[in-house]
């Protein structure tokens, strides 16, 4: 699958407010994450996505998304207001995602405080003390440095505290910020991405079940015409918007030019059960922009596509469940800037963690509430899950994949996480034989 990701796209589920300067200075109130942390997705639940793709694709409120490493930067910071999270901060990371953290493993002053603040270390790694590398020295999580020099090769970085200087080629650079290892922050906007999205209601389908070409889907054109970041979560905007997006239907405006009306090519969705069971399917599209772009008004448009194997029965409700995610498929554009879109996008079809383990994904899943594509456990899984999905995909934009990884994956409760940690390592092993 063609896999070129230059371009920005990504997944959160809600709109991020952005401090915004060009000049890459922090906002004041920015903080960061100390030593690492799992997080709580901030996403609220929508029963209209149980109802209309499978059951348990609603439960999103609770729902550990995803691992936030060391020196992840926290911005927007507020202390969370839902039941029963009176000790969490909620607020969005330099990668644009929305979550729930413990006030406790959040830092008690302010990022721009640091005395060392244009570059920061998630992952330890070994770097290079000259530019041929014949000295090496250990760069650990937490490091953070200033940019002593820069050219058009090399990269030095220097900690006054420690006296550490690091340099790097440019490439070695862009390599490790694409493996999440670090960020630069220094004359770049943080958080990097605005990103609403919507539940592409009237093309998803639930276990078994398929979305017929009739009725069509019919939009006022004043409501379609409207920003994005205006649309309701479960606005048919989004279904009409999807139909282009993943190439599944056509929108044209009506005779007397008051509607957009869109109907699908052919019924979609698998009415018959597979090997592995019934089949769901679920559509989420993106409406994101980058925060450096000089229109505040221009959004583009991203989807991510679900393909979820269901069991084929509930012995108790005689209803179909979701067993996991087979299949994920991101759709982005591939031109970078403002230029307008051309519908339908590539897809890039994301690397499965379990590939043909499914028994091992299947033991997992008696842990989880819910079908999932990753499972993230422990802080290795994160840094080895992000590696892997780089490799695959050659997806140079950690951005994208800190989201994605957030989207599809549920990691266990406290009380079972040790057992669901060896299970996915489990799996690793076997990925790798």
């Amino acid at each position: 699958m063609k896999c070129m990701f230059h371009s920005l796209l990504f997944i959160c589920s809600i709109s991020v407010a952005c401090a915004q300067d060009p000049t890459g200075d922090i906002p004041e109130g920015a903080r960061w994450v100390v030593g690492g942390t799992f997080a709580l997705s901030k996403i609220g639940d929508n029963e209209l996505r149980g109802s209309k793709s499978y059951s348990g694709a609603e439960k999103e409120a609770n729902r550990l998304a995803t691992f936030l490493p060391g020196m992840t930067i926290m911005f927007n910071l507020e202390r969370s207001t839902v039941p029963g999270r009176s000790e969490y901060l909620e607020g969005t990371t330099h990668y644009g995602i929305p979550v729930a953290v413990l006030a406790r493993d959040i830092s008690a002053n302010d990022f721009g405080n640091r005395d060392t603040t244009d570059v920061v270390t998630h992952q330890s790694y070994t770097g290079c003390r000259d530019l041929a590398c014949t000295l090496e020295a250990e760069v650990g999580i937490g490091y953070s440095f200033k940019i002593e020099e820069e050219d058009d090769e090399r990269l030095v970085l220097y900690n006054p505290q420690s006296e550490l200087r690091i340099i790097h080629t440019l490439d070695a650079f862009d390599q490790n910020e694409a493996r999440g290892y670090s960020t630069r922050v220094k004359d770049r906007v943080h958080p990097r991405l605005k990103v609403h999205d919507g539940y592409a209601s009237e093309i998803s389908t639930g276990c078994g079940l398929t979305r017929p070409v009739q009725p069509l889907i019919k939009v006022p054109k004043d409501q379609y015409d409207t920003l994005p970041l205006t649309w309701e979560v479960n606005s048919l905007n989004w279904s009409l918007k999807a139909l282009e997006l993943f190439d599944v239907g056509k929108v044209e405006l009506n005779a007397e030019g008051t509607h957009y009306v869109g109907r699908l090519n052919s019924e979609l969705g698998v009415g018959t059960e597979s090997d592995e069971g019934p089949v769901a399917l679920d559509f989420t599209v993106f409406a994101y922009r980058d925060s450096e772009w000089t229109n505040p008004d221009f959004y583009k448009f991203g989807g991510l596509a679900q393909t979820v194997t269901c069991r084929k029965r509930n012995p108790i409700a005689g209803q179909p469940l979701p067993r996991y995610v087979k299949n994920a498929f991101l759709y982005f554009d591939i031109q970078e800037g403002e230029q307008p879109q051309d519908f339908p996008l590539d897809p890039v079809q994301l690397p499965d963690q379990f590939k043909d383990n499914k028994e091992l994904q299947d033991e997992l899943r008696t842990y989880l509430p819910r079908a999932f594509f990753y499972s993230v456990n422990n802080a290795r899984q994160y840094k080895e899950l992000f590696e892997y999905i780089v490799e695959d995909t050659n997806i140079a934009f950690p951005s994208a994949v800190a989201n994605v990884i957030a989207r599809l994956n549920a990691t266990c409760g406290p009380q079972s996480r040790a057992e669901c940690a060896d299970i996915v390592d489990r799996v690793g092993a076997l990925r790798s034989d």
